[in-house]
């Protein structure tokens, strides 16, 4: 069954509704939790104008990423069983393959591990992608006083670093058993 127009319509002003509710100052704002990819198509359809950005990283970087930690969220209850979150990981990395052919130009697919490793190269590319101007501000944004409101608040205060996606590393043993089955 496809979706109506109407209801794609419907999609958008509720989701413009809540985006005003949230007191915004800038036209572009970003929601990164782990199950969006599955709105993307939705997202695309009922805002033409939107771009997605899909960040790619080492597939047992991120599931060590999302089990380690404590989402406030309801959603994510995949996020606490291993077997459960590789097999959600997959089927996301079926997905976004997939939505990626139907949608191509709308999606940028940022390589995590390239950002970290040469930062103003690759937040140039991506800014490029999103017709925005270059800001040297985009780099210091461990310096920025604004509010954040993510798991991943203290990184936010922080330089990019690399080693992040080597972490699950210390707990191979206990997670390779499940890890095995995640795209190389």
């Amino acid at each position: 069954e496809t979706v109506s127009t109407k209801n794609i319509e419907k999609i958008r002003e509720t989701y413009v509704e809540d985006a005003l509710k949230l007191e915004l100052k800038k036209p572009l704002f970003t929601d990164k939790m782990p199950a969006n990819f599955r709105w993307a198509g939705f997202v695309l359809e009922a805002f033409p104008e939107s771009k997605v950005i899909h960040t790619q990283r080492n597939a047992k970087a991120v599931c060590w990423s999302i089990f380690k930690n404590l989402f406030g969220a309801s959603g994510n209850g995949f996020a606490y069983d291993l077997e459960t979150l590789v097999e959600y990981y997959n089927l996301y990395f079926n997905f976004m393959k997939q939505i990626n052919k139907i949608y191509e130009g709308r999606i940028y697919n940022l390589n995590y591990e390239l950002l970290v490793s040469d930062p103003e190269v690759e937040v140039r590319k991506l800014l490029n992608f999103l017709n925005l101007e270059w800001d040297d501000k985009v780099l210091k944004f461990s310096k920025s006083k604004r509010a954040v409101k993510t798991v991943s608040t203290s990184q936010i205060r922080q330089a990019i670093y690399k080693g992040s996606s080597e972490q699950w590393e210390k707990y191979s043993e206990f997670l390779n058993p499940y890890f095995d089955s995640l795209p190389k």
